[in-house]
């Protein structure tokens, strides 16, 4: 006979940052195993899972929250972006474009490319 009482274990949740979105999902798996928390314990990422299920959220409800997450929106921006007067608000000269790295196609926002007449001041 199977008992419909949930199997209670403790729970103990380690750090990870962006790894901590995958207890979101191993809760709710446990969950539908019949598993339920008894203890939880956690750091970092872990302490905020840990946190969340101890308020009352289930496995369920956290997968549904990450899986709706806006993660663009915590997005680092460049580090002119970070400095008041050099970032977004300044904007380059009109007809400026930007050399890529070398090695890649993407633009270095931080190496201009002369303009039309600077060649020759600035050596190229």
């Amino acid at each position: 006979m199977i008992s419909a009482e949930p199997k209670r274990v403790n729970m103990v949740f380690e750090a990870g940052g962006v790894k901590g979105i995958a207890l979101a999902g191993a809760v709710a798996t446990l969950e539908e195993r019949g598993f339920a928390p008894e203890y939880l314990a956690g750091a970092s990422a872990g302490a905020i899972v840990a946190a969340l299920l101890g308020a009352g959220y289930t496995g369920a409800e956290l997968k549904e929250i990450i899986m709706n997450m806006p993660f663009k929106k915590f997005r680092d921006t460049d580090w002119e972006d970070r400095v008041p007067i050099v970032g977004s608000h300044v904007a380059p000269r009109e007809g400026r474009e930007y050399l890529p790295r070398s090695g890649t196609s993407q633009p270095d926002r931080g190496s201009p490319a002369p303009l039309e007449g600077e060649r020759d001041r600035v050596g190229h």
